[in-house]
């Protein structure tokens, strides 16, 4: 693997707290928390606010353009208009504290992270929300999901845990490498942090051929 050394360049600043980027429609989306607003962002650093929705985290879209955003320090799904306008408000306080990132397969149905607190800790899962806002839950056992996006085929759902059994920061790492295993026949939850995927990638690819993840031939990579 050859490593290239990449300069940034700033392109648009002057937000409270950018996160959630998704690239749609040629432009760069993204969502600012804490000032409740989505933006999207063009190549030539042009800003514009799509949407305002509080606590705006996820982001996503239905197969006929409508956008879908996501909460954080709330259990809430909304869809909005090509005009910015909120058309749909759905409650997920029934499974889930609060949500926070989430991602839209094809077909129009969101994955998105569920927290609850139980005790002194927090709990995650994932929660499967269709276009008409019913939601089940589809994975657990997750402390503090986060990012998530899919494989190019889409057949693959990856994932992001930002803490884990333990809650000081310290024990994450190893926690995380405890936690990795082979949940049914029909899906393979792996368990890494993003220090792992940086600087230990060839431990990680050996527990993804361990719990039975093909290869992609190099031809194909």
């Amino acid at each position: 693997m050859v490593t290239t050394a990449v300069e940034a360049v700033l392109l648009v600043d002057g937000f409270v707290y950018g996160e959630g980027p998704r690239w749609h429609d040629g432009r760069l989306w993204f969502s600012d928390g804490p000032a409740g607003k989505v933006y999207s962002a063009g190549e030539a650093g042009d800003v514009v606010v799509e949407a305002e929705v509080p606590h705006a985290s996820g982001l996503g879209w239905l197969p006929d353009g409508t956008l879908v955003v996501s909460t954080l320090f709330d259990a809430k799904v909304y869809h909005v208009d090509e005009h910015g306008n909120v058309i749909a408000t759905f409650d997920l306080g029934d499974v889930a504290a609060s949500t926070n990132d989430l991602v839209v397969a094809p077909d129009g149905r969101a994955y998105v992270d569920l927290y609850q607190a139980i005790a002194s800790e927090q709990s995650g899962a994932i929660g499967l929300v269709d276009p008409h806002g019913n939601v089940r839950v589809v994975a657990t056992g997750l402390a503090l999901p986060n990012g998530m996006g899919f494989l190019p085929d889409g057949s693959t759902l990856v994932l992001e845990v930002d803490g884990s059994f333990h809650m000081e920061v310290e024990h994450w790492h190893d926690d995380v490498k405890r936690a990795r295993r082979l949940t049914n026949r029909q899906r393979t939850v792996v368990r890494c942090t993003a220090y792992e995927l940086r600087h230990e990638g060839g431990e990680v690819a050996h527990d993804l051929i361990a719990l039975g993840v093909p290869r992609v031939p190099q031809s194909a990579a």
